[in-house]
């Protein structure tokens, strides 16, 4: 019986494997961080967009705002805007976290793509090895048999 071909580093490529997998799957959860952080900066655009909205229709309904009401007005939109400018540079951390764990994900698919590649050129080198070795013995065979019929004749 011809024992079967066994990859001496398939130990490793399955590690790559699983590191892939993992970096695949990291990449994915900071995607959805970046979308929950970009959600949650169109809130706050829309909710200070609203305060504006408000302010106006404040004005335009009453003609005698005080100059209270609109320090309030003003100090909050100043403050969702300063709430804006965090979240602006949320989102733009986030943006390098998911570039980082992309370019990860890439290097762990290049590592293993480099084993598999390695695994590949071992199993043809098994194969035409094998074929060689079948096809010397069906020669071999051939030769016994080919005497053996030889023989009988004479």
């Amino acid at each position: 019986m011809a024992k079967a071909f066994k990859f001496p580093l398939q130990k490793i490529l399955d590690i790559r494997k699983s590191l892939e997998e993992r970096k695949a799957i990291e990449l994915s959860q900071a995607k959805t961080e970046l979308k929950r952080q970009q959600e949650k900066l169109e809130n706050l655009n829309r909710i200070k967009q609203e305060a504006l909205k408000t302010a106006i229709e404040k004005q335009v309904e009453t003609k005698n705002l005080t100059v209270n009401d609109l320090k309030l007005n003003s100090d909050y939109v100043d403050q969702i805007s300063q709430q804006i400018n965090g979240q602006l540079k949320n989102v733009d951390k986030t943006e390098s976290e998911v570039e980082k764990k992309r370019e990860d994900l890439l290097t762990a698919a290049r590592e293993k793509k480099a084993v598999e590649k390695l695994k590949e050129k071992k199993l043809d080198s098994y194969r035409r090895k094998k074929t060689k070795k079948d096809n010397k013995l069906e020669s071999e065979l051939a030769i016994r048999i080919s005497k053996k019929n030889n023989g009988e004749r004479e």
